[in-house]
């Protein structure tokens, strides 16, 4: 077996300076052509659908609005998304951004977070995930009362930093196709509104 070497790079890059999404991967792709000249990148088929419906929900969203878009979006992880698909996702960006205006137009930075939820249903009407939309002020953390969802069924959780506050993005499924567990987002819920109630 001949000699190989491994590299990891962790590249971050300020999305704000880019026009495009794309044009970020092909200055990555042609400076490493000039180190290893020829190879094969394999994730570029899923890039492509993850940046084909990045653009597909931008269109749903105000120009102005796109640069919050991107970083909603690029937080939830990859599977999620695209498992998800377009509507879905573009309904949890929603949540996100009405999230986010709300903790806005408060008069002081909230020691209580502001929460936005909804039922994504399918076409037969029945529930198909859960999701949420929570902004508090930066220094309070992830409730725990979010992360123990994760404990049912399949759940996304996903967290960006943004001017005073913090928001954190939540998508509930059920296993197997199996509807999510109401109850158990319930609880979670009421453990976040007891918080924004009395600011614990």
């Amino acid at each position: 077996m001949r000699d190989q070497r491994f590299f990891i790079i962790n590249i971050k890059v300020v999305l704000s300076r880019f026009k495009d999404i794309e044009d970020i991967y092909t200055a990555i792709r042609t400076e490493t052509q000039q180190v290893f000249a020829s190879f094969r990148d394999f994730d570029e088929g899923i890039r492509k659908l993850d940046t084909t419906m990045l653009k597909q929900i931008e269109a749903e969203f105000d120009e102005n609005e796109h640069h919050l878009v991107d970083r909603i979006f690029y937080s939830i992880d990859e599977f999620s998304r695209l498992s998800s698909g377009k509507e879905e996702t573009v309904r949890l960006v929603r949540l996100g951004l009405a999230a986010l205006q709300e903790l806005d137009s408060m008069p002081v930075p909230a020691d209580r977070p502001v929460l936005q939820q909804e039922a994504f249903r399918k076409a037969d009407g029945s529930i198909k995930s859960l999701l949420l939309a929570v902004v508090w002020a930066h220094g309070h953390g992830i409730p725990s009362c979010v992360t123990a969802l994760s404990s049912y069924g399949q759940v996304s959780v996903s967290q960006i930093h943004h001017g005073d506050g913090e928001l954190l993005v939540c998508r509930m499924a059920g296993e197997a196709g199996e509807p999510p567990d109401l109850k158990a987002f319930e609880n979670g819920l009421r453990c976040l509104f007891a918080m924004a109630k009395h600011g614990d």
